[in-house]
């Protein structure tokens, strides 16, 4: 039986909403839309042929993908961000929680997947947290026995990060057991990138600061290229994704030495 289309989903708000999720994640396949809109894949077919032809998006064989994210400095909105491949992130951030060991000192990158994480934290012992990211910093909740760390420095509008020298001078004065990194975007050839240069410069921080760097990313970061370039994937000891990942990407990763789980 195919879903019920309800009162949410009339014409012009189903295709907003559509708009949103495709240039939120950069693209998306009718399977995913259906799903999402809770309507049937014909009807997104519909929609996706409506919003080509006005130039609000690319069809693609399957689904779309953004206009807008193909410019390399777009970077989506924290909201947006959260409420996209919520069962992926959630999945990775359990098993990226799982190397987490009692006594451990990590740095938790800026982002929806290291929220995460973030959540999974509470079980550990003597774990000392330290992140930027001021979405995590007060949500967490840790035992007794563990250390929360906020570096100081200036907070960006909209996306509750702290940036700026302050917090760069913080960051490269530590080191810690294992760094947990989010990406705008993750290329084979180009390796992690990142939209904005304030926060990219802070990410090269946080891999140079770790023994082992972790790398959380859903598929839909995969095979774009965001404005400056963070690292190439041999600075990654572990890329933790979802089963989504392209087979083609899949190969790359397998070619270049990569080591990946897909949960």
């Amino acid at each position: 039986m195919l879903p019920t289309e309800t009162a949410a989903s009339l014409p012009a708000v189903r295709r907003s909403n559509i708009l949103n999720f495709v240039d939120a994640s950069g693209s998306a396949t009718i399977r995913e839309l259906a799903v999402f809109l809770n309507v049937s894949e014909a009807t997104v077919r519909r929609d996706l042929d409506e919003l080509d032809a006005e130039k609000m998006l690319e069809r693609t064989r399957g689904g779309a993908q953004s206009l807008r994210t193909t410019r390399t400095a777009f970077e989506a909105a924290y909201r947006d961000k959260a409420s996209l491949m919520v069962e992926e992130k959630q999945r990775i951030g359990a098993c990226a929680a799982s190397y987490v060991e009692d006594g451990d000192t990590i740095l938790l990158d800026t982002g929806t997947p290291t929220l995460q994480i973030a959540s999974q934290l509470a079980e550990k012992k003597n774990i000392t947290v330290i992140t930027y990211d001021l979405y995590i910093a007060t949500t967490i909740e840790l035992d007794a026995s563990s250390t929360l760390i906020v570096p100081g420095g200036t907070r960006r509008p909209g996306f509750g990060v702290l940036v700026g020298p302050v917090t760069k001078a913080f960051l490269q004065g530590i080191r810690v057991d294992k760094t947990f990194l989010a990406a705008d975007a993750v290329s084979p050839e180009f390796g992690v990138s990142n939209a904005t240069l304030d926060e990219a410069d802070l990410k090269k921080v946080l891999i140079s600061a770790a023994q082992k760097v972790f790398l959380v990313a859903d598929h839909s970061k995969f095979g774009g290229v965001s404005l400056v370039r963070v690292c190439p994937l041999s600075d990654v000891d572990l890329i933790l994704t979802d089963k989504g990942l392209p087979s083609a990407q899949q190969e790359k990763l397998t070619e270049m030495g990569c080591t990946y789980l897909m949960l």
